[in-house]
């Protein structure tokens, strides 16, 4: 058995043992015994390139010429071959150039390790970029007539959740169920029941599919509510009729859906807040149904597994036969394996990109039934004694009732690894690139010490881009957690592993000494967006820095997700005993001595809240305990988790915390960090008891912390919440903040992997002028480096006026004039359109086009609408140009759009928007209530307009003749949704409206009773004994006004103008005739809805589902226009 080194790490600090670590491996390239790094006698390179030599292809196969390559299958025989030999060499393979399209996945055992201290390395050619790849090109389309959709043949049996068109993932095909006119609240733990219009279309659906294409159809849940950090997803498995006449019943399939739908209750209650898994919220509609030829839109796909055909329908711009499109065919493309008595060891992958696979249990029975950070359960389906279902109880241990559920306590099952690590010690990744991944990018678990992930790029990633692991591991070898549960749950292969001896305590098997660091993390968690950046569970000595970790759904660093619930009756000899309840720290597993530091995160938490950049749960090092049976809490803290120089700008409209220690977390340490730009910044969340056992402390603190135990946030320094330059001289025990920016990401070498992106802003912050230093700029991002030209204001800053702290920070000059939002980073600045002005509304087609730009750069007009060149022209030297455009601009809302092109390649674009000609009103809704509800599904009547789809939300909203639909609070709602998208992330069209509404006689309003509503963030609204209204920015704080309440059993008449065109968004209020002060901000509002973007009596927010309003609706009217707001266009409505 290799020996396992770095079992005990001997540290007089924290942060001296973490650097101590990364010292050794960066300076002797991996952690082992001198005495067994001797120098090799001799070495043998081999080489292998995708169209190399099979085994046994012809005598002389060597695959030691570069002129007479291998396959990665030969070459890796010709490893054995070597490996084998009492005094092997030190063996490298080299990759040429290309895509290496693998048959089946690549296995690495015990027997293609290298040895100690010299391990055997896959590395590219130089200049190089091998790309291992699980896809399949797909060519051979065929054009279906009559329609925009394409097909062609796959390779039999493939099976796949993902699809990549030139190099980014396309979605699957998919439409919410307003889209299709749907109603989809009516189910239980086996199915949904449908009627009417919803009935129809299921029955008519069903009886043009087969079993196998029905059966691919899905329903997905994003968030699946109460819960907002997780999703759903769960296939059909029959569509049939329904026990009533006219009723359609569609089945879903288990236990997916019992594992939703059904999770039994703990000794705490039912669902209770922090430690039941929720059961699915009843009478929620799924959010998307995914995955059948009928639902498929422009850029979408859908694979019908029982033909192997690929249907795709392209996007507005883009021709078939022009496009990439690779298929995954495999799910795992690099599997190192091996065994507790038998590791793999001593393996190097660098340079190598890992590419195109999949990971299809989504599309099985089992489905996606999340918890937490893509944890998810997958019990089959148990009955009782008398056949009934059993409630899902997995991971519920000694905590279930009235049943004990299996245990380890939360042990969840977690996402296939693309790439994964069992049983491996000192196996490096460096200088690599995980991408186009349908599971984990790379797991590391079961066994797995001193591993090494080093400046290597992750994206495009379904999952985690990082697992460090097992949820299947928390105290190895304890009663509730024996050795063959530890090896069924995290071996690779629990046959081999059978006889593997996991010590009295777990430590054969628990991970440790394994190192992530210097890496560029982003765009994971594409598909299960629940996910972390890293997620790492029961590790000890692990180390996680200088990451560059940004544009996360949910948490860059995650710790313990859910399985730090409390799992334990009591803590053992404590004195005083401690009281255990549902929130306290009674949490038990292995973790120990474990850093987090030096990272930077942007732009994480950026699709679900209740998370953060560093998100943490239960116990993250043992509790020490003195003689007497007291906590010895400086001990317990040194055995920790460390937090520390850390830099955290998260920018997101989502509740989120820098750090967040959340249910059961203790023994933190977090210290040195910089955070601005968060809802809150540090938390110590849910320990109730008074004593605590987080210490966060000496940080620098832009926002305020969340926590109801204030004793845990200690002395912190104030941080402004737009840092300049000048605030980072800030200094704390002797160490300034600009020192823990420099320090962040990726450093030295390794931040050409951060530079190689393109240059990204997302944060810039201006100290003024003060005597002897000029006006500067704070710029944040990542991709940033000295040789990347930086413009500020359209002119180029340089030498002196510039300072490049890192790949992710930089601190500019602002010249003279200059507008220091003006940024731009490697490529030229856009140049400016000053004629016309934006947002002008003009009566013709302009004849002249102008502005600014760099001298000397040739600006290109386009009109992106018509997809079309408009005119060219050189700037001058008083920077300056103009051009006169070929071909007049059509009537409408129009876009102008500018590029400029110099040495330093062409810039982005910058657009103005303009109306020309007459202003004219879309009707988009006329509705008086004189046609009738079907389920919830509302037919017209006589006269009335919906283009789009309107629904009633309880099922209760009733039609009363001559008087409108009747509403009586609570869940009550009319809700419209637009046939045309009014914004995805943003409200972008502008409309009016008109609502005759009646609050009931005598009658209250319950509080934030809501009269209208728009995109989840605009509304008309009761409270605080006044009518109130306004819009929420993304990021920003609320921007109102209020009236007088209206008078109860009387008719009034609602007018709404949003206009949103200039560069001030206003929302236009009239009641009864009477205009309301106008609401003004400098952003549209984000949307956030459910199912509908307007609601009438309600609000459509997903958490505002319930805000009903008591009373009539007469009616209402909405139109859509182009240009300013102007009070004639509610004449123009009508009414």
């Amino acid at each position: 058995m290799l020996p396992r080194t770095l079992r005990t790490h001997a540290r007089s600090s924290r942060i001296a043992g973490v650097l101590g670590l990364a010292a050794a491996l960066l300076l002797g390239g991996g952690l082992v015994p001198a005495a067994v790094a001797a120098s090799p006698t001799k070495s043998l390179t081999l080489y292998a390139a995708p169209s190399g030599s099979e085994p046994g292809s012809g005598p002389g196969t060597t695959c030691e010429k570069a002129s007479a390559p291998c396959s990665l299958t030969a070459a890796k025989a010709a490893v054995r071959k070597e490996v084998a030999k009492p005094h092997p060499a030190d063996i490298t393979v080299v990759l040429a150039d290309g895509t290496y399209r693998l048959a089946h996945g690549i296995d690495f055992g015990p027997a293609d390790s290298g040895k100690p201290g010299h391990p055997v390395t896959w590395r590219a050619a130089p200049g190089a970029h091998p790309v291992i790849s699980g896809g399949t090109r797909v060519t051979r389309w065929t054009h279906a007539k009559g329609s925009d959709i394409w097909s062609a043949p796959v390779p039999a049996g493939t099976r796949t959740r993902q699809l990549y068109v030139d190099g980014v993932e396309a979605p699957v095909a998919q439409k919410t169920p307003a889209q299709l006119g749907l109603s989809l609240t009516s189910w239980d733990r086996t199915a949904f029941t449908t009627t009417g219009s919803t009935a129809t279309w299921f029955s008519d659906l069903a009886a043009r599919l087969n079993a196998t294409q029905l059966h691919e159809m899905q329903f997905v849940y994003t968030p699946a509510p109460p819960m907002d950090w997780a999703t759903v997803e769960c296939p059909v498995a029959s569509v049939g009729a329904g026990a009533k006449p006219g009723t359609t019943t569609v089945g879903m399939a288990q236990p997916c859906w019992n594992n939703v739908t059904n999770k039994q209750t703990t000794v705490w209650g039912g669902n209770s807040s922090n430690i039941t898994p929720y059961s699915l919220a009843a009478g929620t509609p799924p959010t998307m149904i995914e995955n059948a030829y009928a639902l498929l839109s422009p850029g979408q796909w859908y694979l019908d597994d029982s033909a192997d055909r690929l249907y795709f329908e392209p996007a507005s711009g883009q021709r078939v036969s022009a496009l990439d499109v690779e298929i995954p065919r495999l799910e795992s493309l690099v599997n190192v394996a091996g065994t507790l008595a038998h590791p793999v060891h001593d393996l190097t992958f660098r340079g190598i990109t890992f590419s195109t696979a999949t990971w299809n249990q989504p599309s099985t029975p089992t489905g996606f039934a999340q918890v937490q950070d893509n944890l998810m359960v997958t019990q089959p389906i148990a009955r009782d004694a008398g056949g009934d279902v059993l409630p899902a109880s997995q991971g519920e241990c000694h905590f279930g009732a009235p049943a004990e559920g299996s245990c380890p306590w939360a042990a969840f099952d977690q996402p296939l690894a693309n790439v994964q690590l069992t049983a491996a010690r000192h196996v490096t990744f460096d200088g690599d690139r995980f991408s186009d991944l349908g599971g984990i990018g790379l797991g590391v678990r079961y066994g797995s010490d001193d591993n090494l992930v080093r400046g290597s790029e992750f994206r495009q990633i379904a999952s985690s881009a990082i697992w460090l692991g097992c949820s299947g591991d928390p105290t190895p070898g304890s009663a509730d957690d024996p050795a063959a549960t530890v090896i069924a749950d995290c071996s690779d292969n629990p046959s081999a592993s059978a006889h593997d001896d996991i010590g009295a305590h777990g430590e054969g098997e628990i991970m440790t000494g394994n190192v992530v660091d210097d890496n560029v993390i982003h765009d994971a968690g594409l598909d299960y967006i629940g996910a972390a950046g890293v997620t790492m569970l029961f590790t000890r000595h692990t180390t996680i820095s200088h990451n560059d970790i940004f544009d996360m759904p949910y948490d860059g660093i995650t710790s313990g997700a859910w399985q730090g619930h409390p799992d334990a009756e009591s803590l053992p000899g404590a004195n005083p005993p401690e009281t255990l309840d549902q929130y306290w720290n009674h949490t038990t597993n292995i973790n120990a001595h474990n850093a987090i530091t030096a990272n930077w995160f942007h732009r994480n938490m950026q699709m679900f809240g209740d998370g953060g950049d560093v998100y943490t749960e239960g116990q993250q090092g043992p509790t020490v305990y003195r003689a007497d049976g007291s906590i010895d809490q400086q001990a317990s803290y040194a055995q920790g988790l460390t937090i520390s120089g850390n830099v955290g700008d998260t920018d997101t409209v989502h509740s989120s915390y820098f750090v967040a220690p959340d249910v059961g977390s203790q023994w933190i340490t977090v210290t040195g960090n910089v955070e601005w730009n968060s809802h809150y910044s540090m938390s110590s969340h849910w320990p109730t008891n008074s004593a605590c056992r987080n210490a966060t402390v000496g940080n620098w603190q832009a926002d305020p912390d969340d926590s109801p135990d204030a004793v845990c946030i200690g002395a912190n320094t104030a941080f402004p919440s737009r840092p300049g330059p000048a605030d980072l001289a800030s200094t704390i025990s002797g160490r300034s903040a600009r020192a823990v920016l420099g320090a962040a990401g990726p450093q030295g070498a390794y931040q050409a992997v951060d530079a190689a992106l393109p240059a990204r802003i997302t944060y810039s912050g201006t100290s003024p002028a003060t005597a002897g230093t000029p006006e500067q700029v704070l710029v944040a991002g990542s991709g940033f480096s000295p040789s990347k030209a930086v413009y500020v204001g359209g002119v180029r800053v340089s030498g002196t006026d510039l300072t490049v702290l890192s790949s992710g920070f930089l601190i500019a000059n602002v010249p003279a004039g200059a507008d220091p939002t003006d940024l731009s980073i490697g490529r030229p600045p856009a140049p400016v359109i000053t004629d016309p002005a934006p947002f002008a509304a003009l009566p013709n087609s302009p004849t002249r086009i102008a502005g600014t730009g760099l001298a000397g750069a040739t600006v290109t007009v386009t009109d992106p609408d018509a997809a079309r060149q408009v005119c060219t022209a050189t700037v001058a030297p008083n920077g300056t140009w103009a051009c006169a455009p070929a071909t007049a601009f059509g009537n409408g809302l129009r876009t102008i759009s500018a590029v400029q092109a110099d040495r330093t390649g062409t810039s982005a674009p910058r657009t103005v928007s303009v109306v020309i000609g007459p202003r004219t009103l879309s009707l988009t809704a006329e509705v008086g209530f004189g046609g009738s509800f079907t389920d919830h599904a509302y037919a017209p009547g006589a006269g009335e307009v919906a283009l789009g789809t309107i629904d009633r939300r309880a099922g209760t909203e009733t039609v009363q003749p001559g008087q409108g639909v009747v509403l009586k609070g609570g869940d009550n709602a009319v809700g419209f949704a637009p046939a045309t998208s009014w914004g995805d992330a943003r409200l972008t069209r502008n409309f009016v409206a008109d609502v005759r509404f009646t609050p009931a006689a005598g009658t209250e309003q319950p509080s934030l009773a809501t009269l209208f509503a728009v995109g989840g963030n605009l509304w008309v609204r009761y409270g605080g004994g006044r009518l109130t209204y306004g819009f929420a920015p993304a990021g920003e704080s609320n921007h109102t006004a209020s009236a007088p309440l209206p008078a109860t059993g009387q008719q009034h008449d609602l007018r709404i103008g949003w206009d949103g065109f200039g560069t001030v968004a206003t929302l236009h209020v009239f009641l009864d005739g009477v205009e309301l002060p106008a609401v003004t901000g400098d952003a549209p509002p984000s949307t956030q809805v459910l199912n509908d973007t307007v609601g009438i009596g309600n609000d459509v927010h997903p958490a505002a589902q319930s805000r009903g309003f008591v009373g009539t609706i007469a009616g209402f009217r909405i139109g859509t226009y182009d240009g300013p707001f102007d009070p004639a266009l509610l004449t123009e409505l009508g009414g």
